[in-house]
């Protein structure tokens, strides 16, 4: 999760070399290539300004091996209880994704604190799990050149000694597939046998109930106390 907090923005002051008169322009030119704290605390306040309701900003690298997981569920429920969202919660989005489970929380933190009054901004990217939190909002903003994407969770994955995260569907289609082959095949099935052992049956179980919660975490909006419909999106 980005941080916005001024000591976060200090220390990442002392560990930048600064030269004794720096150009103003060149200075400028670095915080906004890097996306630095004050930048977007800037941009933060005058969306809040116009639209009148308290933003909180959640943001992962799509460059560093970094997803969404519990860890930025726990702290967005730590800002959001010392925060007054009487007048509703707009969470700006930018994320490859990550896991079902802590989108799921996410989406239930937002939607408690705000009163069922979540809404998402995304100015980029909001993939996979990203896009399951968007989905769980009341309403979307994109702009034009925004992404969102297919509702597939990602699941962590070793295959010849590498570890990487992959969608849920290519290991489960491809686990499927074989075990028909299997079943069907009328020759030696002791091929299909050694490519099924690195398998795990009970992950695969787990891979298809992740699947199976993006819609239950993004459809059933009785339970967050929406109505049945869907976000609405605005460009």
């Amino acid at each position: 999760m980005a941080s916005e907090t001024g000591e976060a923005h200090r220390h990442k002051d002392v560990m930048t070399y600064r030269s004794p008169d720096p150009n103003p322009i060149a200075v400028q030119l670095r915080d906004e290539v890097n996306q630095t704290a004050h930048i977007r605390q800037a941009i933060m306040r005058q969306i809040e300004t116009k639209i009148g309701r308290r933003i909180v900003s959640l943001y992962t690298s799509f460059v560093y091996p970094v997803i969404i997981d519990d860890g930025d569920a726990a702290i967005l429920d730590g800002i959001l209880q010392a925060m007054d969202l009487s007048s509703g919660l707009t969470l700006v989005l930018s994320s490859p994704g990550g896991s079902g489970v802590s989108a799921e929380r996410i989406i239930n933190v937002c939607r408690v604190y705000s009163n069922n009054n979540f809404e998402v901004i995304v100015p980029g990217m909001a993939k996979s799990a990203a896009t399951m939190i968007c989905l769980g909002a009341q309403s979307i903003t994109m702009s034009d050149t925004s992404e969102l994407d297919p509702i597939d969770p990602q699941v962590f994955v070793t295959s010849d000694g590498r570890e990487s995260y992959m969608p849920a569907n290519v290991v489960i289609e491809s686990y499927e597939k074989l075990l028909q082959e299997a079943v069907a095949t009328q020759g030696r099935v002791e091929p299909y046998l050694q490519l099924l052992s690195r398998y795990d049956p009970s992950e695969i179980r787990q891979f298809k109930e992740a699947q199976a919660l993006g819609g239950t975490a993004t459809g059933n909006r009785e339970t967050g106390g929406g109505s049945g419909d869907g976000p609405q999106v605005a460009g």
